[in-house]
């Protein structure tokens, strides 16, 4: 019974040391439903070319299809997604200019997801990427989404 003990004991530190040594694969972002966002550039726009084809509902095996067929940089790059989205739906019938596109998106807080549709679900837990990421949107600060005393609103508050 000793023996086998010690055998258990001896198979937990092994397996527990081989735990800490393998990497722990990529972790990807999330809206507040839980959804995966788009994180690279041929993802945001296969996000748009899906977007544009399926009215805003998404679809995986599309999102699939589009991202094995395009040679756009698949590496992660949150800067790019935005604006490679509205270029797959301008590229696919949106009649908007390139900045109009992601200023709208950028202002509604919209993000792309991994099917293919937008999502503006945050939360605290999962909050929107864009506001540090995204380029060409002007950083507003100050801005709570939750109203809670440890952010900048309390700089409007004037002592008496």
């Amino acid at each position: 019974m000793n023996k086998l003990l010690a055998f258990g004991g001896i198979g937990t530190i092994v397996v527990g040391f081989i735990l800490l040594i393998v990497p722990v694969s990529h972790i990807p972002l999330l809206d507040a439903n839980r959804q995966v966002l788009a994180e690279s550039e041929r993802s945001g726009y296969c996000a748009g070319e899906v977007y544009a084809k399926t009215r805003g509902y998404g679809s995986e095996p599309a999102m699939v299809d589009c991202k094995a067929s395009s040679t756009i940089d698949d590496s992660i790059n949150h800067r790019a997604v935005q604006p490679a989205f509205c270029r797959g739906v301008i590229d696919n019938g949106l009649a908007v200019a390139q900045d109009e596109c992601e200023a709208i998106v950028a202002e509604q807080e919209m993000w792309p997801t991994a099917k293919g549709s937008l999502t503006s679900s945050w939360n605290n837990r999962f909050p929107y990427p864009g506001g540090l990421l995204s380029v060409n949107v002007p950083q507003t600060g100050g801005e709570s989404r939750t109203g809670d005393r440890t952010g900048n609103d309390r700089d409007e508050v004037t002592e008496r």
